[in-house]
This record gives structure tokens, sequence and C-alpha cells, in this order.
């Protein structure tokens, strides 16, 4: 890895702290989901980098992947656990962190703890060379110390240059071939939960990504298209910001996604509706440890 790659995954590390912070305070009973969203990602438009992804504010049995929409009503309530996962990025070199908050009640405390203890394990695991499997090992065996369940189906991921999920998968459980090398960018993400500890698409999260630009009939979901892939490149985008680009945002991403030029992801659920905890850092990795940059 070069020094200029270094410096911007150390740069987007940094913010990405500091936006994850600002988030932590932000989290209120009767706050709306989309003003904590939209004043995290402006911190990092200030700092001079963007969001690397959505926003993402998980609640209770929501393990992953809801993004407020531009018009969007939910506000915080109290007893809420609430999954905040976001990143920045400096010319395609991605942070990628989360945190769990309780609102205005500590009743699942352990819960929140189970995964924080589980990523600490992990990290202190990472080195050049180490199986993947090692580090779901011991994951699962913190996670489980506490009295819940890892959630067996989300795995930490590699990152490269504006991809987000590069192949390379860090489980949460011991399962998996992978080994990670020296010099790549891991972001590893333990979740626990207190009920099927496997999770499920059931409805939209209000995330899309491109997946391949190209030719279309209708000129106006053509149009729409180039603007997403220019904007965006490969990395995830929020419904509310292509609603920026387009009022009819709703309308076109629908089409796209039924051309199957745009992929959206679902938000994902506990299937039993456990409540679920997140932490999550990225780390580069060194042959006898490993670089936090979220830290």
């Amino acid at each position: 890895m070069d020094t200029t790659a270094r410096e911007s995954l150390r740069r987007a590390g940094v913010v990405s702290r500091e936006a994850r912070e600002l988030a932590v305070t932000l989290v209120k009973e009767g706050a709306l989901l989309l003003d904590v969203a939209e004043e995290v990602e402006s911190l990092m438009v200030k700092r001079g980098l963007r969001p690397a992804f959505p926003t993402c504010i998980s609640i209770d049995q929501v393990a992953a992947h809801y993004s407020p929409t531009h018009d969007d009503s939910l506000r915080f309530r109290r007893g809420n656990v609430v999954k905040l996962d976001l990143g920045a990025q400096l010319d395609g070199w991605i942070a990628d962190t989360a945190v769990t908050v309780e609102v205005g009640t500590q009743n699942w405390k352990e819960l929140i703890r189970g995964s924080e203890l589980a990523l600490q394990t992990a990290i202190e695991a990472v080195r050049g060379g180490v199986p993947t499997r090692t580090l779901g090992e011991g994951i699962q065996r913190a996670i489980e110390s506490h009295g819940y369940r890892p959630v067996r189906n989300l795995t930490g991921h590699t990152i490269e240059r504006y991809l987000l999920h590069a192949g390379k998968s860090v489980p949460n459980i011991a399962h998996g071939h992978d080994v990670l090398e020296a010099g790549e960018v891991v972001a590893i993400e333990p979740f626990a939960s207190s009920g099927a500890g496997e999770v499920d698409g059931r409805r939209t999260g209000n995330i899309y990504r491109v997946l391949r630009n190209k030719s279309l009939k209708q000129a106006p979901l053509g149009e729409f298209l180039r603007l997403l892939s220019q904007e965006f490149k490969t990395l995830p985008f929020a419904e509310r910001w292509a609603h920026r680009l387009d009022p009819q945002a709703p309308a076109l991403l629908n089409g796209l996604v039924r051309s199957g030029t745009v992929m959206t992801y679902p938000a994902l659920l506990d299937l039993d509706g456990g409540i679920v905890s997140q932490t999550e850092h990225t780390m580069i990795v060194g042959v006898a440890g490993a670089e936090v940059t979220t830290a």
C-alpha cells in the first residue's frame, strides 16, 4: 500500500470517528432519524470528504441497512436500541464504523457490551496470515459469554478503493476459509442478538447501488442512470441523495431496479424479532497486528 492510500485511509478514519461521536450525541428521544443522518453526512462534507455509503440507523430488531428517506418521519423512542453505521471516503478510500446506543434506558447494556468485546477480541487477533475463521471463533465466544447469539449470516468485509465489500468476509461465528493478508483493509463488525441470531431482508432499506451503466430504451431512465453512475460510481447511495438529483427519484429508482442496472439493499431484521447490537471498526492489516483507522 502506497503512502497516499494509507494517509487517505487514515484521514477517512479520523473523520468517520468524529461523525460517529457526533451521531451518538444526536440520538435522543423524539429526534428525527432523518435529521441525524443529514447532520452526520454534512459533517463529513464540511471536513472535505464524502459519505462512503448512506448513514444507516437501524433500530431494535432491525440489524442493518435502514437509512432514512428524504421525507422520513420516524423518530427515536425511549428504550430503542439504535445501531449507527456510517463512514466517510476520501478519493475512494473508505472508512466504515458502527456503534450501538440505547435511548434513555439501560436494559440492553450486556447485549451492547457483547458486540463491543467481540470486536476488541477480533482486533487483537488481526495480523497478516490470520484465518478469518479464527476471528469468527473469537467473536462468537465473546458474544456467547454475555448470554447472546452472534448473527451468523452477517459478516465483516475487506475494503478496496471505491469498493465497500471487496470479497473476503469476517464471520461472526467459527466459519469460512478466507485469510487476511498484510496490506489489506478490513471492517470487522460483530452483531449480537437476543433472538434468532439470523437475519433476513423483508423490506426496503432505501439504499441502492449502480450495478452497470448501459443504454436504456426509456430516455429518462437512461439519463438518470448515467447521473447516478457519475455521482456515486460503485458505492452505495441513499434514496434521499438521489432525490436531490431529481425529485422523481423514487419512481426512477424503481424502474432502474426492474431493469437490472441498479440494486437495492433490504433492511435486515432478526428472524425472531430479537434486539440486535453492532460494533464496527476499519483497520489496515499489518504483518504483526492491525492499525485501526476509526478508533
